[in-house]
């Protein structure tokens, strides 16, 4: 801490590895690596979770009736999650828990403030995300109370869009008081402020290159991305659709089509595979028909890339409609899609102005410095 205070210690507690980039797309690794410049931070990751292993018959036996049960949100697994939390926290002092879900920390009973951040609560996932569709009563019934325990036990909760912090307070009783908004980051590496005119130059006009990634094609809206180019190009637009986190067998193949599978961020190749795309595409589109929030378009905005998407779930908290990006209606068609496309890539100054203000939005709000900043706050006040 500044002005002479004590550094703090944090216990930063999760189920799977923070320390692996790829877990929840970087968020866990990101926040812990920011937090380790602000105070002294003990990982309590990953945490062992073998229970479920005992637990999977449960899950069989529930499943074959009348819907989808996961043994994830049961008593049994969540204090098999907290009593480890609670060892690691008797064997050190700390000043603050955190972490980057609720399940680890929901039935806690050690004193410590606890403070936990999600992209959304599960209320907000039901018959929106797939996995959370078709599930079972008891399941739901589980989830739900599962939750409503986490809001009640911490001292703060962080969710990165009004969309969801909304969503917490409707369906699990989450206090207002208690419930922040703080976006997410970019888990990628920005280049400099100064060589982005220079890079929007070197994009030029043609051919437009879109960008598509994602590694749950139907979600991600792929097939629809593949029709709007197609009308794009039917058009009189030369286009190339670069496809990044599924591989051929899921791509439609065509001409105008690069696939190049999925990247793996702690690869020098692979990381740099994916420097290069978000250097030269012109629009991240990726029409996402279900999305918590996005750290992709983070990505694509720190690369001064704006988005082509749909107005749902949290997207709508990172892409600002006309000014960042365009996010269009769910029931939107691929020719809609084609003609924002079209509009917004058509002309050269209303494109690099969009450019900037997806970069200036980047600095601004969506990296993680500025998540921590806005994080650091909260902790402070409630560990005091």
């Amino acid at each position: 801490d500044q002005g002479g205070q004590v550094r703090r210690t944090i216990l930063f507690a999760y189920e799977s590895d923070a320390e692996d980039i790829r877990v929840q797309s970087g968020r866990p690794y990101s926040i812990l690596t920011q937090l380790r410049a602000l105070a002294s931070v003990i990982n309590v990751s990953p945490l062992n979770r073998r229970i479920l292993q005992l637990l999977s018959p449960v899950e069989r036996v529930f499943s074959a009736f009348d819907g989808i049960y996961r043994a994830d949100r049961q008593w049994v697994y969540l204090r098999w999650l907290a009593r480890q939390v609670e060892r690691a926290a008797a064997a050190q002092r700390c000043d603050v828990i955190f972490s980057p879900g609720s399940q680890a920390v929901t039935l806690l009973r050690e004193g410590t403030p606890m403070v936990f951040c999600a992209d959304a609560p599960f209320g907000a996932m039901v018959d929106f995300y797939p996995y959370c569709s078709n599930i079972t009563p008891l399941y739901r019934k589980h989830a739900f109370e599962q939750e409503a325990s986490a809001h009640a036990g911490c001292a703060a909760a962080i969710y990165p869009s009004r969309w969801a912090a909304d969503a917490a307070i409707k369906f699990h009783g989450a206090a207002p008081e208690k419930t922040h908004v703080i976006p997410f980051g970019a888990n990628v590496d920005a280049p400099p402020a100064s060589t982005i005119d220079s890079m929007l130059r070197a994009r030029g006009t043609s051919p437009l290159n879109v960008l598509f990634s994602g590694r749950d094609w139907p979600r991600k809206g792929g097939d629809l991305v593949v029709e709007a180019c197609r009308l794009a190009r039917e058009a009189g637009r030369e286009v190339t659709l670069h496809v990044v986190g599924v591989g051929a067998e899921v791509v439609p193949p065509d001409s105008f089509i690069v696939v190049h599978g999925v990247l793996d961020k702690r690869n020098a190749a692979h990381r740099a595979t994916l420097q290069h795309l978000l250097s030269i595409c012109h629009v991240f589109f990726t029409p996402s028909r279900a999305e918590a929030y996005g750290m992709s378009f983070c990505e694509a905005s720190a690369w001064a890339m704006p988005s082509l998407t749909t107005a749902v779930g949290g997207i709508p908290s990172i892409i600002e409609d006309g000014s960042t990006g365009w996010t269009l209606p769910p029931e939107a068609d691929a020719t809609a899609y084609a003609g924002k496309l079209l509009e917004m890539t058509s002309f050269s100054d209303l494109y690099r102005a969009m450019a900037w203000r997806a970069r200036r939005d980047y600095e601004a709000r969506l990296n993680w410095p500025a998540f921590i900043a806005a994080l650091w706050p909260i902790l402070r006040a409630v560990s005091q």
